[in-house]
């Protein structure tokens, strides 16, 4: 994965990031001082965050979801204030904690001993100890968030993926720029000091997020965007902004994997069971896929899907699993806005082997058939690039994203 370029929003590469300038752009229309109290924001699929920190400096209540428990970390960091006082005193404590740690209960991540040199992994699992250990607060969840950029840094992974891929400079040739480029990573890794760099990645997040304007309380949940409807007060939004995941959301799942396991922020849970609670998953049982999909309800799509499953029925009920899922998540988003509330979604086409999957227009049909009106679409050129997957044979690059905005019927 290419780092993203310098900026108050980035403290960590999570797959699906909206851009920040995207963000700015949904929420150009938010005028909180025209309101008794501060309009409230949910994005169902928070990723990092970079829409709920737009509109925390704009002066609206965020409220995020995610299944996936990295993310909601992330987001929650981004969006509580810290001191560098308490940074660097936190850091020091673990620092000479980790060194404390029995190596027999050290800490790990799945197949660590597959993505890490031997003195790496040693160093990273004594660390996770002593994060392990600190009760939840804004100053340890930026330490852990630190970790996981740490841990990512110092992996044998293929920068050159969005999903974990070992590095192997031996596949190329000896003349390939690119292996002496991947020969000096793993010199990089094996000369680092993971616990310096820890050290040196927490300082560097918390001069991001330190007191920056709108930071404070907040509401980030790890939860589905398909589950039900609480009736709890403050169950209701004025604005959902949101990017939903892509059809193919393998890389979500395989990307957190190592961060989940090191932190233990999610015992028990799987890559394979988190894809499998993600809207646009990629992985189906074979018995689901042996027979033609389920009508979507949009004809275009179907006939898309229709002509996807004589050549790849796998591909065919991705597509189609994905807009059954996202019809629930529409009809859930109408539940929650209150009257004169609106909906913005961020979302780009695929191709299905050679067939265009337009999922801006599908979602336009959907959310209209939900009680949502479309408003306005801006199309966004985007440096589009293939989904790193084994599908990838099957994705096209997306060259550009569709900014729908919807009012209510």
């Amino acid at each position: 994965m290419q780092e993203p370029a310098a900026g108050i929003h980035y403290i960590h590469p999570y797959p699906g990031t909206m851009a920040p300038r995207v963000a700015s752009a949904l929420l150009g229309q938010v005028d909180a001082s025209e309101r008794k109290g501060p309009p409230v924001l949910l994005d169902p699929f928070v990723g990092a965050g970079a829409v709920l920190v737009e509109g925390a400096s704009r002066g609206c209540d965020p409220w995020g979801w995610d299944l996936n428990p990295l993310a909601c970390l992330v987001s929650r960091v981004k969006l509580q204030r810290v001191t560098m006082s308490a940074v660097s005193k936190m850091v020091r404590q673990v620092r000479s904690e980790a060194q404390q740690v029995d190596g027999a209960a050290a800490a790990s991540a799945p197949n660590a001993d597959y993505w890490y040199l031997p003195a790496t992994m040693e160093s990273l699992s004594r660390l996770a100890v002593a994060l392990r250990a600190r009760p939840a607060s804004p100053t340890a969840d930026l330490l852990r968030v630190a970790f996981s950029r740490t841990a990512l840094d110092l992996s044998l992974t293929n920068p050159r993926f969005q999903v974990p891929v070992r590095l192997r400079p031996d596949h190329y040739a000896p003349s390939n720029p690119i292996r002496r480029e991947l020969e000096r990573r793993v010199e990089r890794i094996s000369a680092a000091d993971p616990a310096e760099c820890f050290a040196e990645t927490a300082t560097r997040i918390a001069l991001t997020v330190g007191g920056r304007p709108g930071a404070g309380p907040c509401r980030v949940e790890c939860r589905s965007a398909l589950g039900p409807i609480g009736h709890a007060e403050g169950e209701s939004c004025d604005l959902i902004v949101t990017s939903p995941p892509y059809p193919g959301a393998q890389k979500y799942a395989r990307f957190s994997a190592l961060s989940l396991g090191w932190l233990d922020l999610a015992p028990g849970l799987t890559a394979a069971a988190l894809e499998n609670g993600l809207v646009g998953r990629e992985h189906l049982p074979r018995k689901q896929t042996a027979h033609p999909p389920t009508s979507t309800g949009v004809v275009d799509a179907d006939a898309v899907i229709a002509r996807t499953f004589t050549l790849d029925p796998v591909r065919a009920h991705i597509g189609a699993t994905y807009l059954h899922e996202m019809e629930v998540a529409l009809a859930k988003f109408r539940a929650l806005l209150r009257d004169g509330g609106a909906l913005r979604l961020v979302v780009g086409p695929s191709t299905f082997k050679s067939e265009i999957f337009d999922t801006p227009a599908y979602l336009t049909e959907l959310a209209e058939n939900n009680g949502f009106r479309l408003k306005s679409r801006v199309d966004d050129p985007i440096r589009g690039r293939r989904l790193m997957t084994r599908r990838r044979g099957a994705a096209s690059a997306i060259l550009f994203e569709a900014l729908l905005d919807f009012g209510l019927t």
